[in-house]
């Protein structure tokens, strides 16, 4: 009896801290975000000749709206190059129907030969196609809004390359969601909080600009080709060269369809599997504030539950922090998207929950499938292509 007493108080009592250093941890990250934020307004705007690629995969039922909108709304001073598989006929039909504005230009990438990452392969392609001043490059499932791209190239005045922040819109099942929830959870309180500190480690590969005779004369995309994590590796590729990365405030739109189950896992690992590839590569004082600020709180949110052996006085405190938190998740979204995303206080959480165990899943299994090819990746990035199709 006394024994059973002294777990369920030592349950409460590591339930209780977990919740108390959780929000803590939330509440500090809210702060330098909205500070930081409030110190990097993005208001100028700068018109300019620049050339926007995409990287396209058809399937997605979404993909013709978001091209579509994205050549309504850019400047005119802006060109599209639409890049799409030779052997993906739902793509090259897709983008035949919408490419009637004289902007806009298809090239079709042959399959890629040998251990080359394909989006890296056909940017490269792109990049020898550009003539003008500046490149930007966008995902197909990234909407931007008129003032996007202007605000991107006037931030170009202090940088070498401007990077944006991404907003999921919710999708249409519950695996949609899930992604949808797991970026919104984490894009502010990851890129921003800890920038006076480390400065941006990586790039958000949905939108990024910058000089094409800069990206040129680093090397171009041939010269990250051997690696997987492609953002990254243009990330160091840029500091290698003397360049100056900003993190971007203004956030983009995404919408992506995911279908089943199993491509939410899929989608999952290999987000996890590059974040692991960038972790192993920082010293060890960025590996322990990464740890502190973006590790941990799943962690202790899972501990924090433990509290509830104390009774229904512990049952409110974890229901008031659990409000609390998603009060500040919505003040974020507000202050910094300056919109608010659909988002579910409940939907939120699972998707925070999940995240150990997408983390475990990636670092047991190096093993990846991505659209129709079954990939190892290597600790350092580079990878392999394995025969077969299946996962």
């Amino acid at each position: 009896m006394a024994a059973g007493r002294c777990t369920i108080r030592l349950l409460t009592i590591a339930g209780a801290a977990s919740l108390a250093l959780y929000f803590a941890i939330l509440a500090a990250k809210f702060i330098l975000a909205r500070r930081y934020a409030a110190a990097h307004p993005e208001t100028a705007q700068r018109d300019a000749p620049v050339t926007i690629v995409q990287p396209i995969l058809g399937g997605d039922p979404f993909l013709g709206e978001a091209l579509r909108r994205n050549v309504e709304n850019a400047p005119r001073s802006a060109r599209f190059l639409w890049l799409v598989d030779e052997d993906d006929a739902i793509g090259r039909e897709t983008t035949r129907q919408l490419a009637n504005d004289a902007r806009v230009a298809i090239l079709l990438c042959p399959p890629v030969r040998g251990a080359e990452n394909p989006k890296s392969a056909k940017l490269q392609r792109a990049l020898d196609a550009v003539e003008t001043e500046f490149i930007a490059v966008l995902d197909d499932d990234t909407i931007l809004a008129p003032e996007h791209l202007p605000r991107a190239l006037a931030a170009l005045d202090t940088c070498t390359l401007y990077t944006g922040l991404p907003c999921y819109l919710r999708g249409p099942n519950v695996w949609s969601s899930l992604v949808a929830h797991f970026v919104n959870n984490n894009s502010i309180t990851t890129y921003l909080p800890l920038l006076p500190l480390i400065g941006p480690l990586t790039i958000n590969g949905m939108f990024y600009v910058l000089r094409t005779d800069d990206l040129r004369r680093a090397g171009g995309f041939h010269a990250i080709a051997s690696k997987l994590c492609d953002d990254y590796a243009l990330a160091a590729l840029i500091r290698e060269n003397g360049g100056v990365i900003r993190q971007g405030i203004t956030s983009q739109t995404l919408h992506t369809t995911v279908p089943s189950a199993s491509d939410y896992f899929r989608i999952m690992q290999r987000w996890f599997l590059f974040a692991n590839v960038l972790v192993r590569d920082q010293p060890l004082r960025v590996n322990l504030l990464l740890f502190v600020f973006l590790g941990i709180p799943p962690l202790l949110l899972w501990l924090a539950f433990a509290a509830i052996a104390g009774g229904w006085i512990f049952v409110a405190v974890i229901a008031a922090i659990l409000i609390a938190r998603h009060a500040l998740l919505r003040a974020l979204h507000r202050s910094v998207f300056g919109k608010l995303p659909e988002f579910d206080w409940w939907m939120s959480i699972i998707a925070e929950l999940l995240q150990p165990m997408h983390w475990l899943h990636a670092t047991l299994r190096s093993t990846m499938r991505w659209r129709t090819r079954r990939i190892r990746v290597a600790r350092d990035g580079t990878f392999v292509y394995l025969a077969g199709g299946g996962s």
